[in-house]
Parts: C-alpha cells; structure tokens; sequence
C-alpha cells in the first residue's frame, strides 16, 4: 500500500492563522497549476511550478547576485541590477546572496508528511476555533493524488478539511476526495460560456456540472463570487448567478469576493503584467446592492472584507 506521508506535490506558499478560507481559524496550503487564466487572478505564481520574484524596491543594486548566478542572467544595466528571465532557471543561487533580502522564489516540492508537519502546529487553534487545513491554489485538483492523499491523512488525524476550487477539472478528480472534505469553497464566476471564457480562458461547462455534481453528493459548499469590473458587476449578471446557485443542493452560503488589485506588486516582483491595472475596486454601495441580489434567493449570502 502506498505511503500517503510520502506522496509528493508542487506548493508555492503555505499560510498560517487565515480567516476567511473556510471555519475557524485555518492553514491555507497553495498548490501549483491552473486550468484557468483570469485576469484578476490573485496568485499569478501558481501557474508555475517555480517563481522567481524580484522586489525591485528592496534591491541596492550591489551586484552580488550577479557573481552568484552560474548563467550570467544577472548583469547592471544603466545603474540597475537586471535579470534575463530567458537565462534564468530559478536555481536559486543569487537567493543567498542578497543582503536585502530582495530575491524569494516561490514554489517546491514537498511530501504530505511534509505538509502536515506544519499544518499540526496549529492544532491548538482548530481545536479552539473549529479550524484546520484549506488546500488552495492555483487550482488544486490539478494534482488530484496528492490532494487525495492530504486529504485523506489530514481526516486521519481528525483535522478539519476544506478546499478552495475553480471547478475546471475532470470530475474524477475531484469526486475521489469530496468524502474527506468538510468544506468546498467552489468558485462561481459566471454563467454566461463566452464571457467567462474571454475572462478566464475558458468556457464555464465543466464547472458549472462540477458545481452541480458535487452538490448532489452532499457535500458542504460554500460558493464563491468574485465581483470583477466589467465581468459581472451588473445586477442581471448578479441575479443570474444567484439563481444558479440557489437550485444547487448542499450550499451553505455564499461569499461575495470583491476585486481588489493585490496581485499588481506579484506580477512586477515576476516581471510580467498584470492585465487589469488599469481597473478599480468597486464602490461599496455598488457591491451592497449586488450583494442584495444574491440575499434574495440565498440568505447567507456575505461580502468578504
């Protein structure tokens, strides 16, 4: 029989003492891969296995970094230290190296032992708080064995279980591990295909039948909406979605997720761009009135702040 404790997955940050992932006070585990690309996303690292971020605002320029690095990725360039992405390959060398701490890569292997070690430290708080461990992402269920096993041993050992999804995965996938979860936060995002898919890169089919899915196992869910500019910040679009999820069995609440721009200060740190810079976060009266959208066919329905 295979070791569960040995199991190996990608995670690219683990997050202790979260509030809003689920009951209680709770550790969040973020695993690598996505099937999804919104362009709001919060965690742009989890697309890739390993990230190498640079915080250009804690950088001295002292070049170290380029005496550190085996590729000659590294070099001075008009007074600044400058890194060929094309060159790099996230060894880690130049990490050390900087007294600034401006270098972090994000992203390793790790074991469900591992993950536990860690997650255990916390016990005394989800005995305390009804909290435990939320798998987050990235997506997931796009490493379906290694959740399974997390899942599986953390239920062993009698921690509190939830998992943050975006649904866009074989149902398989998800269907084996649904038993040993407390808690699904399941996104739902829109129910227009074309919109979703010109949002996120992909049509809402599969979710939306996940969705239902798992419902109809019995699961917990807790349904998840984003409110994005320009996506689905009207209140048609606010009451389509909530009727979709009101003839859903086995939701609990719903939690409105507000756009924020978090993500900016990452996609720089990555030097990539962050697709809706030039968006704003809406205005509270706007996101109290779709958030009444949803109150009228589900009253559990609360904004995440």
């Amino acid at each position: 029989m295979t070791d569960l404790l040995q199991i190996k997955g990608q995670v690219f940050n683990i997050e202790r003492h979260a509030l809003h992932d689920g009951p209680g006070i709770r550790t969040l585990v973020f695993l690598s891969g996505c099937p999804l690309n919104c362009l709001w996303c919060a965690n742009p690292e989890g697309h890739r296995i390993k990230n190498l971020f640079i915080w250009k605002n804690q950088c001295t320029n002292c070049g170290r970094c380029i005496e550190a690095c085996p590729n000659g990725a590294v070099a001075i360039e008009n007074s600044l230290c400058t890194t060929d992405r094309s060159l790099c390959n996230i060894c880690g060398s130049c990490i050390d190296t900087c007294p600034m701490g401006a270098r972090k890569i994000s992203g390793k292997e790790m074991t469900v032992g591992e993950v536990l070690e860690i997650v255990r430290r916390d016990s005394v708080f989800y005995k305390h708080s009804g909290g435990g461990i939320t798998l987050s992402g990235g997506e997931p269920f796009c490493q379906p064995e290694f959740v399974h096993a997390l899942l599986k041993q953390a239920k062993a050992e009698g921690i509190n279980t939830a998992i943050e999804t975006c649904g866009a995965v074989p149902w398989k996938d998800m269907e084996q591990s649904i038993e040993y979860l407390d808690n699904i936060l399941f996104d739902v995002k829109h129910i227009d295909s074309e919109k979703h898919k010109k949002f996120t890169g992909m049509d809402n089919s599969v979710i939306l039948e996940n969705f239902q899915k798992a419902g109809e196992t019995g699961a917990k869910i807790i349904a998840r909406v984003p409110i994005i500019p320009t996506f689905n910040d009207t209140l048609e679009e606010a009451e389509s979605i909530a009727g979709f999820i009101a003839k859903v069995p086995g939701v609990v609440r719903i939690d409105i997720l507000p756009f924020h721009k978090l993500a900016e200060p990452k996609h720089s740190a990555m030097d990539t761009t962050f697709k809706m810079s030039d968006c704003e976060p809406l205005k509270a009266d706007l996101i109290d009135n779709l958030a009444a959208e949803f109150k009228k066919v589900f009253k559990e329905t609360y904004i995440e702040v």
